[in-house]
């Protein structure tokens, strides 16, 4: 069994695995720098580290919508670095028995390598739960922007 932290997007469900978590912070000022690609928001000051600060709706593509209560910072470690990844609302902790299924291919250039599957949030339930492998939604581009390549 693994487990994975779940976040919501808009409806929709996904998951991180749990060992890529370093903490969940309520939503701070973010400085914006200049020049940076869009889904890099800024960064925060996180007792005394600066951590860069990501959109996972902007990177994925989604529609950004206006932050609220709810809107939380996934601190992620990555590389022996630390990023902050925005997310609507962080939810709970899902048991996974790994039993994923892919999902389907699509035409063009839509980016879906990052997903590692999905899987039934219950048995019984129709909710599914995206989960997400981070070290391949970072790509090559987006750790360079980040200079954690």
């Amino acid at each position: 069994m693994e487990d994975y932290l779940t976040f919501k997007i808009d409806d929709d469900l996904y998951g991180i695995h749990i060992l890529c978590i370093e903490e969940i912070i309520t939503l701070k000022k973010i400085a914006k720098l200049p020049g940076l690609p869009d889904y890099v928001l800024g960064v925060i000051n996180l007792r005394g580290m600066i951590i860069p600060v990501i959109d996972f709706r902007i990177l994925t593509g989604i529609k950004p919508r206006p932050f609220d209560d709810h809107t939380v910072i996934i601190i992620v470690k990555f590389n022996k670095k630390l990023i902050g990844v925005l997310v609507d609302t962080v939810c709970d902790i899902f048991h996974s028995t790994g039993d994923f299924s892919m999902p389907p291919e699509f035409s063009g250039n839509i980016k879906t390598d990052y997903i590692k599957g999905l899987t039934q949030r219950y048995e019984d339930s129709d909710e599914m739960v995206i989960i997400i492998e981070f070290e391949k939604l970072l790509d090559t581009e987006v750790l360079l922007n980040l200079n954690i390549a």
